[in-house]
């Protein structure tokens, strides 16, 4: 596969090159690109309101207010803190699973991570309850559900076989009900439209646990997968796609019964062959697809009007451009970064800063 190297510069780099690259793990900390399926999630509540809720508007919207995208902003913050939060409960373990390196690896101070999460919690609950207080409620439980009871000890709910799933398709619940709840709140819990998310979000959960069964075996964890073993744990997860593609089919949802459509065959696929690089095969294909789907539902909300090829590609891109900045900016910190390469005469560089590199797949990009 052609790759086209880009380079940044040569020699010494300065202290003020390495000071934004500080700034940087600050940033990738947050693990941007979790956030495409929170904010698919969250648009296709929003969407799914004009579309289903009485007296909507049977899909047509002109896209989101200000108040929708600024509960938007609200909640990127909330997850951001979810998110670094538990990297600093998983510590022991992301070192044992060679991944999410910044606080396992101290190039942030967990003091730093931790004043970090109260700063962006803090923010973003408050824009959250300066909304409303039933909008503020709803964002505070899906902190605690996703944050506290989730990482955090003596709850943990990740390290339990059915607490880990049921906070995973909750959060999903929750997050769709905080698009619709963006336009209207009085309708109760859009449960029957958020179902399929929610087994959608259940299924990749699943699986994700088998990827990392050795490190959480290793660290006492008792996961779905570490509980049940490959087979009963890719059997349920192919169960939760298959009933997704189901309901979404009833429910007359087309924004997430294609992509579970589409995925369905590799979850299937995975079920029969039972192994790894089937299992990482359908988390991507589905994660990828949603990932996908949302962004369109995004940039339709945001720039209503433009034509939706033109938005299509424009995804595509900037989300595979997006997966390659978190790589390397995430990576400069050292030479285990999947989007960094240093070469220099021939050979491997053994200081990150001496030659540096950005690596593209140009095919992966379009």
């Amino acid at each position: 596969m052609p790759r086209l190297f880009i380079p940044i510069g040569s020699g010494i780099i300065d202290m003020r090159i390495k000071k934004i690259v500080k700034l940087l793990d600050y940033v990738f900390v947050l693990r941007p690109t979790l956030f495409f399926p929170v904010w698919t999630v969250y648009a296709a509540g929003y969407f799914a309101f004009h579309r289903f809720a009485p007296g909507g508007m049977n899909g047509a919207t002109v896209g989101m207010s200000g108040e929708s995208l600024a509960l938007l902003l609200s909640l990127s913050l909330l997850m951001g803190a979810a998110f670094i939060l538990n990297q600093l409960c998983d510590i022991a373990t992301d070192a044992q699973n060679h991944k999410l390196f910044l606080i396992a690896h101290r190039h942030i101070s967990p003091n730093a991570a931790r004043l970090q999460t109260i700063l962006l919690s803090g923010a973003g609950l408050l824009i959250a309850f300066y909304y409303s207080h039933d909008i503020g409620l709803l964002f505070l439980a899906i902190f605690l559900l996703t944050g506290i009871l989730y990482s955090v000890a003596p709850f943990q709910w990740k390290d339990r076989p059915f607490l880990g799933l049921l906070s995973n398709a909750g959060g999903a619940l929750l997050i769709f009900s905080a698009g619709w709840w963006s336009v209207e709140t009085s309708l109760g819990m859009p449960i029957r439209h958020a179902l399929p998310y929610m087994l959608a979000v259940g299924a990749v959960y699943l699986y994700t646990t088998l990827l990392d069964l050795d490190g959480d075996a290793r660290t006492q964890k008792l996961t779905f997968g570490v509980k049940y073993g490959w087979r009963p744990t890719i059997i349920a997860g192919c169960a939760c796609e298959i009933a997704a593609t189901g309901i979404a089919f009833y429910v007359n949802d087309p924004v997430i019964f294609y992509p579970a459509l589409i995925s369905a065959p590799f979850f299937l696929l995975a079920a029969i062959k039972q192994t790894r690089n089937e299992v990482s095969r359908a988390i991507d294909q589905i994660a990828d697809l949603v990932s996908r789907t949302g962004n369109l539902l995004e940039s339709m909300a945001i720039r209503a009007g433009a034509g939706v090829c033109v938005l299509f590609l424009e995804m595509v891109l900037s989300r595979a451009l997006w997966v390659e900045v978190s790589e390397f900016a995430g990576g400069l910190r050292f030479d285990q970064a999947l989007g960094c390469r240093k070469k220099a005469s021939g050979e491997t560089v053994n200081t990150p800063f001496e030659v540096l590199y950005t690596t593209v797949d140009v095919a992966d990009a379009v």
